[in-house]
């Protein structure tokens, strides 16, 4: 695939991670887009940033693991990683409102960091037998004696075939097939046999003694399993509303590589459908993408707990989903309250950088949009900027730093900037 025009170098890094700074951008400029994608996708896994104190964490609260995980999303060298864990963690969701222990959460990131690329159907195993899943959709309380059905209702319902795709038999005989599971004193998953109900069971159409994993592997067997995924990831990365003929072209991918994340998302960033002019800025910045490019792209004395604070603060709690479906993001992002306090977190981290240094020469509008990721942005916003082309003189350096601080602002709450 031959190089490609920077328009489609920050939609790439802005759908596959958080954003390109003016420096990536530069540095991608002339490349071969496969090979921008293929680098992103092989980009090295770091070693931890900012270790944490277990026992100093749990007794925090949740407040230092989102920071942290801010940190990763700023300073790490993943940037897919990052922004692969968040899809999962907003996929099987839980929260530490109920999960109770930090310790745990973090275990849950590590489960979703190991298999974030890697294939879902061991990835939907894994997360059967997590604590934190456990304990978040009473898994541990589901024994033979007594079923507990929550698990096997979100797992059809929300992880993997959607509404209309099961009925209520298969919900009360998946919940036997999931019996068992426990937590020992120290929070490790155990399956105890005895409370296992090993009985035959219909599910889905067929009869069998299934137990969790292999209701797992039914479960992925079916085409609204497929399509359920494939739509997720094409509303996430691509467009919010793909046509049924887009999902079933993609459901037929994910079957021929066998639930294979990472070459399922890279065929994704490298389609038509990706590189589109309806695909671009189609979807809206969630807190997490709005914060995290900012602070990429204008490096200030900001902390991480400031930033993540920030981020729960316009409604992406970290760690905390608000309910079993996760975040519905989209329009849901904005509103009067989170509008301001956006802009309210621009102003905060522009007064805190060294405004000068982002500005080295008199294309001052220019850099500014720059460094907002819309240097394409449309007449309309490109006229709000007319009465600051123009540097104040030289002899007010005081004037001249709240003029670039305006200016720096004012790029970041355009309405391009709100969208990726």
């Amino acid at each position: 695939m031959p190089s490609i025009e920077d328009k489609w170098i920050r939609h790439l890094f802005g759908r596959a991670g958080f954003g390109a700074t003016p420096a990536e951008i530069l540095s991608a400029n002339g490349k071969d887009y496969q090979a921008i994608v293929d680098s992103l996708l092989g980009a090295p896994v770091d070693q931890d940033l900012l270790p944490l104190d277990l026992e100093d964490k749990n007794k925090q609260g949740i407040a230092p693991l989102q920071a942290w995980w801010i940190h990763r999303m700023t300073d790490g060298v993943n940037p897919v990683l990052e922004r692969m864990i968040l899809f999962w963690h907003n996929h099987f969701t839980s929260a530490i409102s109920k999960v109770g222990r930090p310790l745990l959460m973090e275990w849950q990131y590590d489960l979703f960091r190991k298999h974030a690329l890697g294939n879902f159907r061991d990835l939907a195993k894994a997360v059967t037998r997590d604590p934190a899943m456990l304990i978040w959709l009473d898994g541990r309380s589901n024994v033979k004696k007594a079923p507990n059905e929550n698990y096997a209702r979100e797992f059809m319902e929300l992880f993997s075939l959607g509404i209309g795709n099961y009925n209520e038999t298969d919900v009360r005989e998946a919940a036997r097939a999931f019996t068992g599971l426990r937590l020992d004193q120290n929070y490790n998953a155990t399956f105890v046999k005895s409370l296992h109900d090993d009985g035959t069971k219909t599910i889905l159409g067929q009869t069998g003694n299934f137990d969790g994993d292999q209701f797992i592997d039914l479960v992925l067997s079916k085409p609204a399993a497929l399509q359920f995924l494939a739509r997720k990831f094409l509303v996430n990365f691509v467009i919010p509303n793909p046509s049924d003929q887009v999902v079933n072209k993609y459901a037929q991918l994910l079957k021929q590589l066998n639930f294979e994340i990472k070459p399922f998302l890279r065929a994704i960033l490298t389609s038509n459908e990706f590189l589109s002019d309806s695909a671009y800025r189609s979807l809206i910045k969630s807190p997490v993408d709005y914060v995290v490019q900012l602070i990429r792209s204008v490096p200030s004395t900001v902390s991480d707990q400031d930033s993540a604070y920030t981020v729960k603060l316009l409604g992406q709690d970290l760690f905390n989903s608000p309910n079993v479906a996760g975040w519905p993001g989209g329009p849901a992002w904005l509103n009067a309250t989170t509008m301001l306090g956006r802009f309210n977190f621009v102003e905060r981290v522009v007064n805190q950088c060294d405004i000068a240094k982002l500005f080295p020469d008199n294309n001052i509008v220019d850099r500014a949009l720059q460094l907002a990721g819309i240097p394409d942005a449309s007449a309309e916003t490109l006229n709000s900027f007319a009465a600051y082309s123009n540097l104040p003189s030289s002899n007010d350096k005081t004037r001249q730093q709240q003029h670039l601080k305006e200016v720096l602002h004012l790029a970041f709450s355009a309405p391009e900037a709100l969208m990726k």
